[in-house]
C-alpha cells in the first residue's frame, strides 16, 4: 500500500496530474484521491517529506513553469491564491504554469514560494 502512496502523491505533486487522471489510473474515484493526498498521517507526511525534499534537491535544473507549478502544488497553495499574491489572474498563472515564457512575473512568484 505503501508504494501506491507514494506513487499518487508523486504524481500529484511532482508530476501535477489531475486527481481525476491518477484515479483513472489507478480504478478509484477522484474524491479518493484527493483524500489522500490532503490526509495528514505520519505516513504521508514523511512520504510528503521525502518528496519536497527531493523536489528541492532537483528544482534548479527544472524549467521555470514546472518549477512554479510544482513548487505551488507543494506549499498546498491553489493558483488562485498565488495569483493574488502577485497581483495577477489566475487564467494568466494558469499559462504560466503550462508552457515556458520570458514572463516578469516569475520571481515575484519563486519569492512568494519559497523557492
Amino acid at each position: 500500500m505503501k508504494k501506491n502512496i507514494d506513487m499518487i502523491l508523486r504524481r500529484t505533486l511532482l508530476n501535477g496530474d489531475s486527481y481525476a487522471t491518477v484515479a483513472r489510473d489507478f480504478d478509484c474515484s477522484r474524491q479518493y484521491i484527493r483524500q489522500l493526498c490532503t490526509t495528514d498521517t505520519p505516513e504521508i507526511r514523511e512520504i510528503r517529506r521525502e518528496i519536497e525534499a527531493e523536489f528541492r534537491a532537483t528544482k534548479d535544473s527544472l524549467p521555470m513553469f514546472k518549477k512554479i507549478k510544482i513548487g505551488r502544488i507543494m506549499q498546498g497553495m491553489t493558483q488562485q491564491q498565488v495569483a493574488d499574491s502577485v497581483g495577477i489572474k489566475q487564467s494568466y498563472l494558469c499559462v504560466l504554469e503550462s508552457k515556458p515564457s520570458n514572463s516578469s512575473h516569475y520571481n515575484t512568484i519563486l519569492d512568494i514560494l519559497d523557492l
